[in-house]
């Protein structure tokens, strides 16, 4: 990236020392930014693309994007002090335009990032809202358990939280045969299913929802997931995630 691009030979133009310092420091905040970046990746699993992870990806994206705009408005003003200088053609205003050039490429790459990402949470949030109206449609009774409730976050709308809650109360109080539920969570995730089961094991504790009823839930929430074409890691998130918020009510 441009990050570390080093703006050539010495020019000897107004405000020369100010802008060195500054793009100095610029510099120096983004190498730290792309360490930040691999730490925040690290958190996630490499082909983990849930809102989650995107999101935290995104915080420093945009930190990424700030100081760059930075480093291209100060070059340009540079760039335009040289060519007034010395020409468009002076070997010094020819490094600064390559400095300024790259830098936009490297900006360009991050809001292409940027993009894909929120464009990606946006499909998510999309399917979120499809499944709240497929469990609306599926369990009709459910929808008045949300009259009154709060929003508990942009990406559970009252849509999909009414019902969710609902079949939490149905499911909590469910005892069906582990064996078989381990079945349909094999069947819901796929190579994925081993977390999902893992997590299972935590429920009764943490939601208060038995480790059968809580495979039972998470399997349906599974199966409508991948219904709409969500890859099972992506799926198994959101459905675990789901069963909490059935949980915590």
């Amino acid at each position: 990236m441009a990050g570390g691009n080093s703006i050539g030979p010495r020019i000897v133009i107004e405000g020369e020392q100010a802008f060195k310092k500054s793009i100095s420091e610029i510099n120096e905040s983004y190498k730290t930014l792309k360490t930040e970046m691999k730490s925040v990746t690290s958190e996630f699993d490499k082909n983990d693309k849930s809102q989650k992870a995107l999101s935290a990806q995104n915080e420093v994206l945009a930190k990424q994007i700030d100081l760059q705009k930075r480093k291209i408005e100060e070059t340009t003003t540079m760039v335009e002090k040289s060519t007034a200088e010395y020409g468009k053609n002076a070997k010094s205003t020819q490094e600064l335009q390559r400095s300024l050039n790259l830098t936009t490429a490297d900006m360009n790459k991050l809001e292409s990032q940027l993009d894909s990402n929120n464009k990606s949470i946006a499909l998510q949030d999309s399917h979120l809202e499809k499944l709240g109206k497929t469990l609306e449609t599926t369990g009709g009774k459910l929808k008045n358990i949300g009259d009154g409730m709060s929003n508990v976050g942009r990406n559970m709308t009252l849509g999909v939280t009414a019902p969710i809650v609902g079949l939490g109360v149905l499911f909590t109080g469910y005892a069906s045969d582990l064996e078989e539920n381990m079945n349909k969570t094999e069947v819901a995730f796929k190579d994925n299913a081993g977390e999902v089961e893992k997590w299972s094991e935590t429920t009764l504790d943490a939601y208060g929802i038995s480790q059968g009823a809580a495979l039972e839930m998470a399997s349906l929430f599974g199966d409508m997931a991948t219904a709409m074409d969500l890859p099972t890691g992506t799926a198994a998130t959101m459905s675990t995630s789901l069963v909490g918020l059935a949980g915590d009510q």
